[in-house]
């Protein structure tokens, strides 16, 4: 390689690096990077130019992961949460009613969301679609679908506070 050449880009720099070894999915830590960059650019205006790129990337890359490693164990608690919802005729009668008012009031919650935050919650819950699938069905970013999913979820917890431990513990 000459003098003043760049190196090719093998697309696994020190960002894609951080989030594989963190989330440990290559297909995610390719979709968060993505993100981690087109948000930079989109908000290139508002960043300091006399701060340190290099950190300022880092921390953004950290908080990123963090956020959704937190999303991720909510999203699966929420899931098991939903499996262990249905009746089990050998349940005793006040775990049934228990039960029955606890999916009863989750149906209320998600039928006062906006439609298509409760569309975009159903899509991937019940039909078990990805953000992707859900996207492309309604016409949406994928990053849309997440924020749905994350309002969705932060929402029910609210509404729920009873049982808010069965969600987010």
């Amino acid at each position: 390689m000459g003098r003043g050449e760049r190196k090719p880009e093998t697309g696994d720099g020190p960002v894609r690096g951080f989030f594989r070894m963190v989330l440990r999915n290559d297909a995610l830590a390719e979709e968060l990077c993505q993100e981690l960059f087109v948000r930079l650019w989109e908000n290139r205006h508002m960043v300091n130019p006399e701060l340190n790129i290099r950190s300022y990337i880092r921390s953004t890359a950290k908080s990123s992961a963090m956020n959704h490693l937190r999303h991720k164990q909510v999203s699966d608690r929420y899931m098991t949460f939903r499996l262990n919802v249905d009746l089990d005729p050998s349940d005793a009668p006040d775990e049934q009613l228990m039960a029955s008012e606890l999916g009863y009031r989750i149906r209320l919650a998600l039928d006062k969301m906006p439609e298509q935050r409760r569309r975009v919650f159903e899509m991937s819950r019940d039909e078990s679609l990805s953000n992707g699938e859900i996207a492309t069905r309604l016409g949406i970013t994928e990053s849309t679908v997440r924020v749905h999913v994350h309002k969705t979820l932060k929402e029910l917890g609210e509404l729920l506070p009873a049982h808010s431990t069965s969600l987010y513990s």
